[in-house]
């Protein structure tokens, strides 16, 4: 259990660890079409000046005939802490895309159940 939170090995879109400047796209976890969920993003250090930028994205086939395309774009994260996003995908397949600028960023990201 992670602050409180409850978190499923099968959900993990990022395990905990450092990210360098630059971009990299999460592996696919089979999970849609869901009912409303929750993103989990636990970030433990900010470089100095470190930026994350991370969006969620959806397809029906892993990208193989459907490219990924955007589903939740979450505002930039500049400091440590949890942050969450509700949201609700109609198709099969949901990953993470992320970007960390000027300096590496320590952080996970997980999906478990909305809070009703």
């Amino acid at each position: 259990m992670v602050y409180g939170i409850i978190k499923d090995a099968e959900l993990i879109l990022k395990t905990s660890g450092s990210q360098e400047v630059g971009s990299e796209n999460g592996a696919g976890l089979k999970i849609g079409p869901t009912g409303s969920v929750k993103a989990v993003i636990i970030v433990s250090d900010v470089g100095s000046g470190g930026t994350l930028d991370v969006q969620l994205e959806e397809s029906d086939d892993d990208g193989d005939g459907d490219p990924y395309a955007a589903l939740v774009i979450l505002p930039q994260i500049v400091e440590a802490g949890v942050k969450t996003q509700n949201f609700r995908s109609e198709k099969t397949y949901v990953r993470r895309a992320s970007t960390v600028g000027t300096d590496a960023v320590t952080w996970e990201m997980f999906i478990t159940t909305a809070e009703k």
